[in-house]
């Protein structure tokens, strides 16, 4: 039995710039958790529940923009980190999972703990890779490291994503190898990005200088991926309206913060004002359903979409160039190219931006109390340079709908918009956020992903739930309150409060039904951090139903 790679490891992932491993406790990952754990240069996150660590692993990459490691055993458990792999894989976040398997002479022969392993989540990983079991030939240490080498350089390169390893192990498992005697190979990868040649730049430049309505739509991006010095240059441009997503981190005063309410404004009369004649995307999907309806029916709108991937996300319908190159080295081009054009496309926007901000303010100081009056106020007090998760269903739809501090990052799971993890994923960014990290989340994606505050929970962690005893969304989207069968299957209603979860966990409780009692807590809920805190907010659902439809009214105004 040869494993004395396995003592080289910690050497090969310091080399690689990756330091934090998410790890669930298990029997046949033994000799990769004992070389492991306890080595200088590598942390160590011990998490329970698979499914959880996986999103724990998200966080964790999603702030360090560098590959994150998840160790599991053999069987079920690594079929557990599918929704995170997934969320990862659109999302384009770098994971390398590090599955113990048995040998595969003992798979489909009933033993236990053992399934197909290899190339389990082929339908959303950049790579997979399963090692030599126990080599013996001098060739079989040299084949793991270049596989190795290969599975970090997929997490990474060309686009950022999970990579999944399957390392089979024979018994004995606890033992531990011989220090290294030398290094393992290292084969680096010297990066580089994508760039349009001269034929390509001169086809775009004659078409840019034509174009009098120009719309730039930034998609899901994780924060400075897309230069937001760049795109304030490119604002100034008369003729070009910038829009960004709430989950674009990408926010500033020249910019289209609140589009859904902007579209949701506009009248039969005043739409030809505002379409674009061109439409240009970065980043990835966009929370705004109403926009994307909107500039699906518009089909003279035309559309060219800007990444270093070779994915076609036709998402408007109408997709009409695929620019593969980096973005901000396309910005740039883009700011060279264009000329003023006294158009007045971009003060349109900006006027009627205004304009919805006056109504929201003004509906939302004397509306009801609900979720979306709820969220508007904690908008108000969340402190600046803070982390902002918001879980998918209603928070981040809610969101969606108000100004938030631009120094403020937000992030959501919107690569598959599960509610499987938001909490987990929020968790994982706040163990390296030095500032308070907030994660506002539903009852039910609360109550779904408990098992988060199993691990060790920062002191500026904060969490908040709107509990309104069920899934609110199904009462807003048209179509489940008409049968039924809603309150059992669609709503899942419930009667249960979060303040005994949060007491288990030693975390400290606030609750609030009422404007002045959430403005009283929030105070309270951000002054003191010396320990994580929990802010139950209760609302009902008939009235949260009737003051969406409110809002949406008074936008239409």
């Amino acid at each position: 039995m040869n494993r004395q790679w396995l003592a080289s490891l910690p050497d090969f992932f310091i080399h690689n710039n990756i330091h934090h491993l998410v790890v669930s406790p298990g029997s046949r990952s033994a000799p990769l958790i004992l070389h492991l754990a306890n080595q200088p240069g590598l942390n160590v996150h011990v998490q329970v529940d698979e499914r959880s660590a996986g999103f724990i692993a998200l966080g964790l990459a999603q702030h360090l923009k560098t590959t994150v490691i998840l160790i599991c055993t053999s069987g079920s458990a690594l079929l557990n980190y599918s929704p995170a792999i997934a969320e990862a894989y659109y999302q384009q976040i770098p994971l390398l999972v590090l599955s113990a398997d048995r040998p595969p002479e003992w798979i489909d022969q009933a033993d236990g703990q053992s399934m197909r392993q290899h190339d389990v989540f082929h339908n959303f990983i950049r790579k997979s890779f399963t090692l030599p079991v126990d080599g013996q030939h001098p060739d079989d240490e040299w084949h793991i490291w270049r596989l190795l080498s290969e599975a970090v350089r997929a997490s990474q390169y060309p686009i950022p994503g999970p990579v999944h390893v399957n390392i089979p192990f024979r018994e004995p498992l606890y033992q531990m190898e011989a220090k290294p005697i030398e290094l393992p190979k290292f084969i680096n990868t010297l990066k580089s990005f994508r760039s349009l040649d001269d034929q390509a730049l001169s086809k775009i430049t004659t078409r840019l200088k034509q174009i009098k309505k120009l719309m730039i739509l930034v998609g899901l991006s994780l924060p400075e991926n897309i230069s937001k010095n760049a795109l304030q240059r490119i604002a100034f441009f008369p003729q070009v309206a910038i829009l960004t997503d709430i989950t674009s981190n990408t926010y500033g005063d020249e910019f289209i913060s609140a589009s859904d309410d902007v579209i949701a404004s506009l009248n039969e009369n005043e739409v030809d004002n505002y379409l674009p004649e061109l439409l240009i995307t970065f980043g990835g999907q966009v929370i705004s359903k109403r926009l994307k309806k909107w500039l699906r029916k518009n089909h003279s709108v035309e559309h060219w979409h800007v990444s270093e991937t070779f994915e076609v996300p036709d998402t408007f319908q109408h997709l009409s160039n695929l620019i593969p190159c980096n973005p901000n080295h396309f910005l740039n081009q883009l700011e060279e190219i264009l000329s003023p054009l006294e158009t007045g496309y971009s003060n349109c926007w900006k006027l009627k931006l205004h304009m919805v901000l006056a109504k929201q303010k003004s509906h939302c100081s004397i509306a009801s109390f609900s979720d979306l009056t709820a969220l508007w106020l904690i908008s108000q007090k969340i402190p600046e340079n803070s982390q902002l998760h918001l879980a998918n269903s209603m928070p981040i739809r809610y969101g969606q709908f108000f100004r938030w501090s631009e120094g403020m990052n937000i992030f959501s799971n919107r690569g598959v918009s599960g509610i499987d993890g938001c909490v987990s994923t929020a968790l994982g960014s706040a163990i390296l956020f030095k500032g308070f990290t907030t994660i506002i989340t539903g009852d039910l994606a609360m109550l779904y992903d408990s098992h988060s505050l199993w691990h060790h929970l920062p002191d500026k962690f904060r969490i908040i739930v709107l509990n309104n005893g069920g899934g609110g969304i199904f009462r807003i989207i048209d179509g489940p309150g008409k049968y039924p069968e809603f309150l059992n299957f669609f709503e899942t209603s419930h009667q249960l409060t979060l303040e005994l979860l949060a007491k288990m966990y030693k975390i400290d409780y606030f609750a609030s039904k009422n404007k002045a009692e959430l403005n009283e807590s929030l105070y309270t809920f951000y002054m003191d951090d010396s320990k994580p805190k929990l802010l139950e907010i209760f609302t009902d659902q008939e009235t949260n139903a009737g003051e969406f439809k409110s809002y949406m009214d008074e936008m239409k105004k």
